[in-house]
């Protein structure tokens, strides 16, 4: 059974239990499938009305809505009545839309029918069967409503294995907003952050170039708030200063003779897509996609590295800095005895082992700091040093400030 033929069971078992119409459309708009009968406010507010533009164009947006939340929405439409839209999920693809509704959330009044008249130019002779026709749908509380809302959602994520994926995906975007948001609010409470942001983009290239993801994460959040704030979140501005941020960035891989087919081709796909793009949240989030696949380009270093035994100790390495690791252990690992080991790991990273555990938790440290509220004694007890203290010192004398500085810096 495919998945529109699991999609139409769903809805004829929820259909059935609900009792609420539902319109089934395809990733165009068009719709393929029905359940129940036609709403008889929306037939009269339609074909007497004149409204199917405008019920047309309502529907349009909330589809783009629910698209970009990865969620059900809940929307009232220009009828005065509340619908429910839910996406399809299909291989991280939206292949349809299912529109639960119309319904009310109260009785009718009508002085709302006098609002719905004047506001879309309806001959006022018609508001008396508007009101009656607008009686006859079903009154469903807002508590029940959110419970629809959340059953629908659940009945279609069952179609599709991304539910983690797009769960995740909705998450990370609405953690990265509330980080933009915290910032912009700095910038409001402390006026000299005003002015910097040149000196943030000069942070974000450098850290690209590094290959630093949470560090840059961090930068660019920073950056999107300074840019949110001076152009009054108008986005027509934030998507100019996004195309030059990514030209930046774009001009520095290229003059460090990174993969400029792939460079290009990145720059390429993000225009076309920052040209399409309608919300913030979806921008900012696709900003961040961006400049991980430019730190991909830029900095892989297993892909450096020449010694099978190297890059084996590496990926050891990777899942168990955080805790006691010795160069022995990490030798034995890889069946090599210690001294060779320490000879070939700097000759390979130019760097001790020592140097790469204490860089790779100070890294980790950094991004603790910026994104998380955890104290500094849980940080330091997670990244594997003995004391909050041992901790402090050891971030100062790679980072130039104190833990305490650097989360100041980056909250």
């Amino acid at each position: 059974m495919g998945w529109k033929e699991q999609l139409i069971d769903s809805l004829n078992c929820f259909y059935n239990v609900t009792e609420l119409n539902l319109q089934v459309a395809d990733s165009k708009g068009d719709v393929f499938a029905n359940f129940g009968d036609s709403c008889s406010y929306c037939e009269f507010l339609c074909n007497e009305c004149n409204q199917t533009d405008n019920c047309q164009k309502s529907h349009k947006s909330a589809f783009d809505e629910c698209a970009s939340l990865g969620d059900s929405y809940i929307f009232g439409c220009h009828g005065g009545l509340v619908c429910i839209a839910t996406p399809v999920w299909i291989q991280a693809k939206v292949e349809a839309y299912v529109l639960a509704g119309p319904l009310s959330l109260d009785y009718i009044s009508m002085d709302l029918i006098d609002d719905i008249v004047k506001s879309n130019d309806i001959d006022v002779p018609l508001r008396a069967r508007l009101f009656r026709y607008a009686n006859q749908v079903d009154i469903i509380d807002t508590s029940r409503t959110r419970y629809i809302s959340k059953l629908l959602k659940l009945l279609v994520s069952k179609l599709d294995n991304n539910i983690g994926y797009f769960q995740n995906l909705q998450n990370g975007k609405q953690a990265q907003q509330a980080k933009i948001g915290e910032y912009i609010q700095l910038i409001k409470n402390t006026p000299q952050l005003t002015g910097i942001r040149h000196d943030i983009e000069n942070q974000l290239v450098d850290t690209v170039l590094k290959g630093d993801k949470e560090l840059a994460s961090s930068i660019l959040t920073n950056l999107l708030g300074q840019i949110y704030y001076a152009s009054g979140n108008n986005t027509e501005i934030i998507k100019s200063r996004s195309i030059e941020l990514i030209a930046l960035m774009s001009r520095a891989l290229v003059e460090k003779e990174a993969d400029k087919e792939r460079i290009y081709q990145i720059t390429d796909d993000a225009l076309h897509t920052i040209a399409y793009t309608k919300t913030l949240t979806d921008l900012s989030y696709l900003l961040l996609d961006i400049v991980e696949k430019f730190i991909d380009i830029a900095f892989s270093r297993l892909d450096s590295i020449k010694s099978p035994s190297i890059k084996k100790a590496l990926r050891y390495i990777e899942k168990n800095y955080c805790n006691v690791i010795t160069q022995k252990e990490v030798a034995d690992y890889v069946g090599l005895n210690s001294a060779y080991f320490s000879y070939l790991f700097k000759k390979e990273l130019n760097m001790t082992f020592s140097s790469y555990i204490i860089k790779k938790r100070i890294d980790e440290g950094k991004h603790l700091l910026s994104a998380t509220n955890l104290s500094l004694t849980e940080i330091a007890m997670a990244l594997g040093f003995d004391s909050h203290s041992y901790f402090s010192n050891v971030f100062k004398a790679h980072t130039g400030m104190t833990p305490k500085q650097y989360r100041r810096s980056n909250y």
